[in-house]
């Protein structure tokens, strides 16, 4: 008995000890690679799920850095992609580099494409968990009586935010778009100035929003380029959106009301997902693109076309180039588990990291095997661990020399374990030699 009661004391000391070392001791082990260099063999630049991310987006990426990777000396001489184009923008997904332009800042109305703000801002509240795809909206005057390509919703119809989000991926309902942007603004008014501040934030310097449909208004306009940044932002952050904008067709209203997509480019051009039609007179035809071939993204923005077909070819053109004269062969999503980093004294043993923001290097063909990636990771963090603390990076290079980082942050909190249940654990492990 006595010999039982000392082992405990014991325990209990050793408990005291090894928690009050914990508090003064480093946050975390010396950082070592996880792997050597390595060919960088990333998954699909977009997967089909998507965690909550931390910190701010921007266009530059959030904590990540990417050196520009020479391009082949026939960039220079490339030619007019969209000829009859008034603007037009080709975009790597994973850089947000642009690889090709024409009048890319110039202003102008983009028509129904302004819906990918009301789309994105729709995407934001569900991800933020103020919004549910289950819930109902109720039409009102002001939704029911928007102009133009409706669903003709009718006053104090009920409909779902995920069947009102896919008529307007789908259909370009005007209605829908009017429903969506006053139940997540919780005024008309109040959801414009989320729009421009959401622009503001995403550096869309040439926007201004003056409704969430994009039918002729004074004052509102954005740019092709300004377009590709909120394309690479809905396809990075939140790819959940090409799952809508994909579908070819969808029914509403107990299959009462059939939809077909308007984005012809979908059957036209292999890898083609998404992303958003747009007409009026005062606009032309325009198309915001997105296509994904192995790893690579390329996103196409052509604006003011002179006919619906002409959108269609010359933006399959625009991202024809992009696929024949680069790949990504490493990309990672904001929510992708890198690894699980031991956890010192925590309430639980490990916690999962990734990136802290979408992060990937495109190159020109040819050099795909020249990129390599190394996860730079500490043997322990100790506890207790934020969500979204910097826990490690991502470093890659392109012939050895350095092309770019990200963070690695932990995607969970992990307590510190107090000093009766360090004690429990130290007892356990002593068991054996209690009895």
């Amino acid at each position: 008995m006595r010999t039982r009661r000392g082992a405990m004391t014991l325990a209990v000391i050793l408990a005291l000890v090894v928690w009050l070392g914990v508090l003064t001791s480093p946050a975390a082990g010396p950082a070592v690679p996880v792997e050597g260099p390595t060919v960088a063999r990333a998954g699909p630049a977009v997967p089909g799920t998507h965690a909550a991310t931390t910190g701010p987006w921007t266009p530059s990426a959030v904590g990540a850095t990417a050196a520009a990777v020479a391009a082949p000396a026939a960039e220079a001489a490339i030619p007019d992609l969209a000829p009859h184009a008034a603007s037009a923008v080709l975009m790597d997904a994973a850089t947000g580099r642009v690889i090709w332009s024409k009048n890319a800042n110039a202003p102008r109305q983009a028509a129904s494409i302004t819906k990918l703000m009301t789309m994105a801002l729709v995407l934001d509240a569900i991800r933020a968990g103020r919004l549910k795809w289950t819930e109902d909206i109720s039409a009102s005057e002001g939704a029911v009586h928007t102009a133009g390509s409706q669903i003709w919703l009718e006053l104090g119809e009920n409909m779902t935010v995920k069947d009102l989000f896919i008529a307007v991926a789908v259909a370009s309902a005007n209605d829908a778009a009017y429903a969506l942007a006053e139940h997540v603004g919780g005024t008309y008014d109040n959801f414009i100035a989320m729009m421009n501040a959401k622009a503001k934030e995403l550096g869309m310097k040439d926007t201004v929003y003056r409704n969430p449909h994009g039918l002729d208004e004074t004052g509102q306009q954005t740019s092709a380029y300004d377009i590709a940044l909120l394309s690479r932002y809905l396809v990075t952050q939140d790819p959940q959106v090409l799952k809508y904008s994909s579908l070819w067709e969808y029914r509403l209203r107990n299959n009462k009301l059939w939809l077909v997509n308007r984005n012809r480019l979908l059957k036209m051009f292999a890898g083609a997902d998404g992303l958003k039609t747009g007409f009026t007179t005062g606009a032309g035809y325009g198309l915001a693109a997105t296509a994904l071939r192995g790893t690579t993204r390329m996103i196409a923005v052509v604006l003011g076309e002179p006919t619906s077909e002409l959108r269609f070819t010359e933006a399959a053109q625009v991202l024809q180039y992009g696929f024949a004269h680069y790949v990504t062969p490493a990309s990672w999503q904001p929510g992708q588990k890198v690894a699980a980093v031991p956890v010192e004294v925590g309430t639980a043993p490990t916690v999962d990291v990734h990136p802290a923001t979408a992060f990937g290097v495109t190159v020109p063909r040819g050099r795909g095997a020249e990129v390599e990636s190394q996860v730079q990771l500490p043997l322990f963090v100790r506890a207790p661990v934020t969500k979204g603390q910097r826990v490690g990076e991502i470093n890659v290079t392109v012939g050895g020399a350095p092309a770019g980082s990200v963070p690695l942050v932990a995607a969970a909190a992990v307590p510190r374990v107090g000093p009766f249940g360090l004690f429990g654990r130290l007892f356990l492990a002593g068991w054996p030699w209690l009895r």
